[in-house]
């Protein structure tokens, strides 16, 4: 009988807990919300920190998000990102808005893993293809 028991609470709380999304896996994420804007701030600093490039590059577009809960929280960003004018070592000079005249565009994807309560954020990749 306790069997029985067990298998009605389990179809009672399957369709609740499916229509809720999958705990630990991927879900769309608010593309405007203040934790997604601060990844995508990361995503670009670590983009300009690593690549070759002399110049600074500056997100035009976030086009995609998506979060997974883990202990912490993993975010698949794919962010697009244009070269500017500005160099690396300047500090935000009016040249840091304008594009490039080589106008060098690169859609990203970014995965970063955070975990706020520590203040802990780690890029795990950063993959570009030219546009």
């Amino acid at each position: 009988m306790a069997g029985l028991g067990a298998l009605i609470i389990f179809l009672l709380w399957a369709p609740l807990s499916l229509s809720q999304g999958i705990q630990g896996g991927w879900e769309p994420a608010d593309k405007n919300s203040k934790a997604v804007q601060d990844i995508a701030v990361f995503c670009v600093s670590q983009y300009n920190k690593n690549s070759d490039g002399n110049n600074l590059a500056k997100m035009i577009s976030l086009e995609d998000a998506s979060q997974q809960v883990v202990a912490g929280m993993n975010y698949d960003l794919t962010i697009v990102l244009v070269q500017t004018q500005c160099k690396k070592n300047s500090k935000n000079s009016p040249s840091c808005e304008k594009p490039s005249s080589k106008c060098h565009i690169e859609r990203c994807v970014c995965s970063v893993y955070d975990v706020p309560y520590e203040k802990k954020r780690t890029l795990s990749s950063l993959k570009c293809t030219v546009l």
